[in-house]
């Protein structure tokens, strides 16, 4: 076995990656990397090995292979035990405690562009591979994923904290998001294949928010999206007002696929529920509005509005004569946003362009398991 413990570093995003390299080159750890991040760790004075030092096997596949290499996974993957310890000295494999990892922005690329050879080229191997080989190691092993964890990381050694339970919990949240990295890429081939029902399926979720409570008061919730996702209540402007609650954003949710259907229109809905106590299509927005306000002015107390069009001052003017929980627009006029924060609890969302909708199927819950079908698309004539 190499003499010393080692760190391998390998990072696509390189933010703070020299800091977090530093403090531990001065807790006595030797960073071993690959080529770019090898060569800006050199350049800021970190101690640093580049992995063919250690694998005597260059990079090869432009870059398609660098870290898939017996030295390298063996260092992660023996276990404390002698016959283990036994092989890795024999074969100079260092002694690999910490792995710091993120991977090719897979996501990123498939929204950028619709170069096929780009995206597929964005598709971590090694990455992922290094990530699986630490957190099954965890007994041993630290694994990072999450530049967040960086300064975590170091008070945990500095303090002497470096427990099974930290480690473990490294381990959850690097296989956590590498399923999340593979469910993106399996989601961009169903789509590309027009394959809504694969017999194996991965949805993948990333949280963004942590909500007050669920359905009822008692239920603790989070909110979470899907891969590349486009024109969603999760991923629009909260421009002014209280946070989202879960039944807010089911009733957005409802708002934002009813004027999606009508982007050419001046068109309003109110929801209450998860279903529609008004909807009409106007001469312009205002009229819209009260059209559909009319429909039931005493369901629609609460409501969530959705408005096809910029909101405009006067539209705005009409709103705020009433209670309504949330706004939702494709975009809004300076003035009305001004006049709709004198109701501070009213949400105020922008959801930009009108797009389709990117997901093709919809998902829902039972006990032990989901069902999924096709979103209802069809069009009628009004």
């Amino acid at each position: 076995m190499l003499s010393g413990k080692f760190a391998i570093v390998s990072v696509y995003d390189k933010e703070n990656i020299v800091d977090v390299c530093k403090e531990l080159n001065f807790l006595g750890y030797r960073i071993i990397s690959t080529s770019g991040t090898y060569k800006l760790l050199k350049e800021n004075q970190v101690d640093v090995i580049e992995v063919s030092s250690i694998t005597n096997f260059p990079e090869i596949l432009n870059g398609r292979v660098k870290t898939l290499h017996p030295k390298i996974h063996g260092g992660i993957l023996y276990k404390d035990k002698d016959n283990h310890k036994k092989q890795v000295a024999e074969m100079s494999i260092p002694d690999i405690e910490i792995v710091i990892v993120n991977l090719y922005p897979f996501e990123k690329t498939v929204d950028s562009t619709t170069n096929f050879e780009e995206i597929i080229e964005n598709i971590d191997i090694g990455g992922p591979t290094l990530l699986r080989a630490a957190a099954k190691n965890f007994e041993r092993v630290m694994v990072v994923v999450d530049k967040n964890d960086y300064p975590v990381l170091v008070e945990k050694l500095k303090n002497n904290e470096n427990t099974l339970e930290f480690r473990m919990k490294l381990a959850a949240k690097a296989f956590n998001h590498v399923a999340y990295y593979d469910a993106a890429i399996s989601k961009f081939f169903n789509n590309y294949l027009s394959e809504k029902f694969p017999v194996e399926n991965s949805i993948g979720i990333k949280k963004v928010l942590e909500l007050r409570y669920g359905e009822n008061p008692h239920q603790k919730a989070s909110a979470y999206i899907t891969p590349n996702t486009q024109c969603s209540i999760l991923t629009s402007k909260v421009l002014g007002g209280k946070e989202l609650s879960y039944n807010n954003i089911l009733d957005a949710d409802v708002a934002l696929e009813m004027i999606r259907r009508f982007p050419n229109e001046n068109f309003c809905c109110i929801i209450k529920h998860n279903t529609p106590c008004g909807a009409a299509i106007g001469n312009d927005l205002k009229d819209a509005f009260l059209k559909a306000f009319n429909s039931d002015s005493v369901s629609a107390f609460g409501g969530i509005i959705g408005l096809s069009k910029k909101v405009t001052r006067e539209v705005a003017e009409e709103i705020t004569k009433y209670f309504f929980e949330v706004v939702v627009a494709p975009s809004y006029d300076d003035e009305a946003v001004e006049i709709l924060k004198t109701k501070k609890n009213l949400r105020i969302i922008e959801i930009g362009k009108l797009i389709s909708c990117s997901e093709e199927v919809e998902v829902r819950s039972i006990n032990g398991g989901i069902l999924i079908q096709e979103k209802d698309n069809s069009e009628e004539n009004l």
